[in-house]
């Protein structure tokens, strides 16, 4: 199963939180508060777009779409034409199923299912807030800009950046998310945001 390993390399984004930096600087601050405020009640969304790795020597470009139901989440995984997919679907707190070319492998929790099947650690739960431009609990952003958007984060080694949002629903969320960390850079575009609020 470490085939796989490539393909979820590309959302291995926010890794383990680091112990949190100073209060948010900058004259955002404010508007930072409102906006986390605001973003975390968006408990549904989906999304689909497009993921380049470079490891070094190494590159890939897979598809990714993401489905967020409350509690519930369906994560596909492509690469060129379709394959090598992998689904990975589950429910915060309960069981987790991830099905590949080469089975159906289930387990009690994401992070401990990948990395037996892949040798990937991906925290899916932080994850889910981190797309929507919300750094995981605990961690406080390294910058935001004066309208409250997470410019930059810092995250157990990990640089994150997000230099491009797009208009949905009267929010700004993420359009394009960078990640550098010694010879690994991943790049993510979402394509396609549809959300609702809870």
């Amino acid at each position: 199963m470490r085939t796989v390993g490539p393909l979820l390399l590309a959302l291995v984004l926010g890794a383990c939180a680091a112990p949190p930096p100073p209060a948010v600087p900058g004259a955002g601050a404010a508007a930072w508060a409102q906006r986390e405020a605001l973003l975390s009640r968006i408990s549904h969304f989906r999304l689909q777009g497009r993921v380049a790795v470079n490891a070094g020597a190494e590159a890939w470009h897979l598809d990714v779409s993401w489905r967020q139901q409350g509690p519930e989440y369906v994560i596909d995984l492509s690469g060129p034409l379709g394959a090598g997919r992998a689904r990975l679907a589950g429910r915060a707190g309960g069981p987790v199923v991830l099905e590949t070319a080469e089975g159906r492998f289930t387990a009690a929790d994401p992070e401990q299912l990948l990395y037996e099947h892949t040798g990937v650690r991906m925290p899916v739960t932080a994850l889910r807030r981190w797309l929507l431009g919300l750094p995981a609990p605990g961690v406080r952003p390294a910058a935001v800009d004066g309208r409250g958007r997470l410019v930059r984060l810092r995250q157990d080694g990990w640089e994150v950046r997000f230099p491009g949002y797009v208009r949905v629903d009267g929010l700004d969320l993420p359009r394009r998310i960078t990640v550098e960390r010694g010879e690994v850079r991943v790049r993510l575009v979402v394509d396609q945001w549809r959300l609702g609020l809870g």
